[in-house]
């Protein structure tokens, strides 16, 4: 009887966890059509951005603490939520640091895709095609954010990188390999 309890609260979890993450991505989303609807509506896009990376604390640290007693009995899903969230922090900072440079503050711009590209890269699954585009399109962002403020040797590496990565990914022949070149 305990075991069955225990696995409806694992399947809870997982529910909840899916869910949350979903709202994440949905205020992502929209912040990203705020923002493409043009500057007026940005500072609104960035609370939203800000609002998502709060739930995605909300979802690491939660999700961390519900397993910890866990060992590993059965519960095996259970350590996935935690290890879940950096992808959608560094799409959080990829939203935001677009917006940033919708505004044309690229300093800010600049931190934020950083973080980005730092999430991405570290993260476990740093093979997956999915960061790897993340990275890329926050380096091809950094740099381009460089080379408008004319730090014109800056901007060199981080779009270099941008296009290794994509044509390692794509393909030499792909829009966003040829958009970094």
């Amino acid at each position: 009887h305990h075991h069955h309890h225990h696995h409806r609260s694992s399947s809870t979890t997982t529910y909840a966890n899916a869910l949350l993450r979903a709202l994440v991505f949905s205020l992502l989303n929209c912040a990203r059509a705020l923002d493409a609807a043009g500057g007026h509506r940005s500072l609104e896009a960035l609370g939203m951005v800000r609002d998502a990376g709060g739930l995605c604390e909300t979802i690491g640290s939660c999700f961390e603490n519900m397993d910890d007693g866990d060992g590993n009995g059965g519960g095996g899903g259970g350590m996935a939520p935690a290890r879940d969230s950096p992808d959608l922090l560094s799409g959080a900072a990829y939203v935001e640091a677009v917006i940033y440079h919708t505004r044309g503050q690229l300093e800010h711009a600049e931190a934020s895709y950083g973080q980005c590209i730092q999430g991405a890269m570290s993260s476990s699954s740093s093979s997956s095609s999915s960061d790897a585009k993340l990275a890329a399109a926050a380096l091809y962002g950094l740099g381009r954010s460089l080379f408008e403020r004319r730090r014109l040797s800056a901007s060199v590496a981080p779009l270099r990188a941008s296009w290794s990565l994509r044509s390692s990914h794509l393909g030499e022949g792909h829009v966003d390999s040829i958009e970094s070149l």
